[in-house]
């Protein structure tokens, strides 16, 4: 069932009544229990949430990623999300054997290979980690990890699998193999191999979860290639949806696009969405003014609380995410923020309107137009001018006719020494919004 027409931030009381084909009924929670109850999230009117969103902000060792539907990161050595259509800058793609049918698709947000390799073209050394999101299939020899150069020689430690028994392993040029957990094939799991740098060994992680692997025995602290495989062609593909090699730099900052309310607003409260490993930190801070560029006008940087009003009143704001990590081997991650907003009494400052006569150069006795150069808040405007309404009236418009009688600049009881003279002086025509 969907329900149309409700209100951002009101709460809604319900009960749920259902009839059988008998006609008899039941409803939930029964009366006198108290109805059930929920409301309905507040709009944001300023929001980064996209990939899209995010990209228009500014990044200092961070990166915005393609995880979900886009996130801010720290930087790592290296980020692909295989979001173009070819071959990604940094990788070579290859086939296997010169297979007939062999293809790299590559989907705009992932790639897959069937009968052919993607590799990098620089080597890392032992302080490398490799992770990245994959569907794995029922197919031989689908693989990805560390290689000691792009034709598969040893040394090599990857995850996937040989000849496809329906399970996902820990794989080494030793022969070593050692199951990552069941259930893997067909759906798509984050994996990380990471490697120890001072003893030469590695660790495997499935979903975050580090997975004992005891019978994984080699060691080596040679520079390895980072390769996606799979062989032979025409069986079932293995998708690659993003790939990381990390460490993640110490700390970073991102920085967001201006966002322009069009008037003075009160910015409410700040919801955004994070993800805070072990050892990480994120901190969001806000800052507001009037000018479409931040000047000395605009207010200071403020720490924000996630839930919590922003405390600034200002038509433009622009807000920044520190990252930062102690594990070099994790990062935290900004996925989405919103802020509320408020137009009330109070919360924002009296409206201006631009007012010009069409003719400056008049003759005493002529009338007065007037046009509407330009105002603050949204077109079209009610204005009152000598107490006579004017209504959906847009900037450029002519909007209003004055017929004045002549009268003395001195009032109706002098007389000026010139009655045609030009004072310098504005003619002042009391305006305000209805």
């Amino acid at each position: 069932m969907l329900l149309s027409g409700l209100s951002a931030g009101m709460t809604y009381y319900y009960r749920v009544t259902s009839v059988d084909g008998t006609m008899d009924t039941a409803t939930v929670p029964a009366p006198p229990a108290a109805p059930l109850s929920f409301i309905m999230p507040s709009s944001f009117c300023a929001q980064d949430e996209l990939n899209a969103d995010f990209s228009a902000g500014t990044d200092t060792n961070t990166v915005v990623t393609q995880v979900a539907d886009g996130e801010v990161r720290l930087q790592p050595l290296l980020n692909e999300d295989f979001a173009g259509t070819g071959v990604p800058a940094g990788w070579t793609d290859e086939i296997w054997d010169a297979q007939a049918g062999a293809v790299t698709t590559y989907n705009g947000g992932s790639v897959s290979v069937n009968g052919t390799h993607i590799y990098t073209n620089t080597a890392y050394g032992p302080s490398a980690s490799v992770e990245f999101s994959a569907t794995f299939t029922p197919g031989n020899f689908q693989n990805v990890g560390f290689t000691a150069d792009p034709a598969f020689n040893s040394p090599w430690v990857v995850i996937g699998q040989g000849v496809s028994d329906g399970n996902i392993y820990a794989r080494t040029s030793n022969n070593e193999t050692v199951l990552l957990g069941a259930g893997l094939l067909n759906t798509p799991h984050v994996y990380r191999i990471q490697r120890n740098p001072s003893t030469g060994g590695f660790s495997f992680y499935v979903d975050g979860t580090l997975i004992a692997t005891p019978g994984i025995a080699l060691t080596t602290t040679a520079n390895l290639y980072v390769q996606v495989s799979d062989y032979p062609a025409g069986g079932a593909a293995l998708t690659v949806d993003w790939l990381r090699i990390t460490p993640y730099v110490s700390a970073g900052t991102f920085t967001s696009r201006i966002f322009d309310h069009s008037d003075t607003t009160t910015w409410g409260n700040v919801i955004w969405t994070d993800s805070i490993p072990a050892g990480t930190g994120l901190s969001v801070y806000a800052r507001g003014g009037n000018t479409s560029s931040p000047d000395a006008t605009w207010s200071p940087y403020l720490a924000l609380v996630n839930g919590s009003p922003v405390g600034i009143t200002s038509r433009y704001l622009q807000y920044k995410a520190d990252l930062t990590t102690s594990d070099s081997t994790v990062t935290p991650a900004l996925k989405d923020i919103g802020f509320e907003c408020s137009t009330g009494p109070g919360s924002c400052v009296p409206p201006l309107a631009y007012i010009s006569a069409v003719d400056t150069s008049l003759c005493q006795g002529d009338a007065i137009q007037l046009r509407l150069d330009s105002a603050t808040g949204a077109s079209p405007y009610s204005l009152v001018v000598n107490g006579v309404a004017y209504t959906n009236v847009t900037p450029g418009q002519v909007f209003a006719t004055l017929s004045t009688p002549a009268t003395s600049l001195w009032g109706s009881g002098g007389s000026p020494a010139n009655p045609n003279g030009n004072d310098g002086q504005p003619i002042e025509v009391g305006v305000k919004f209805q």
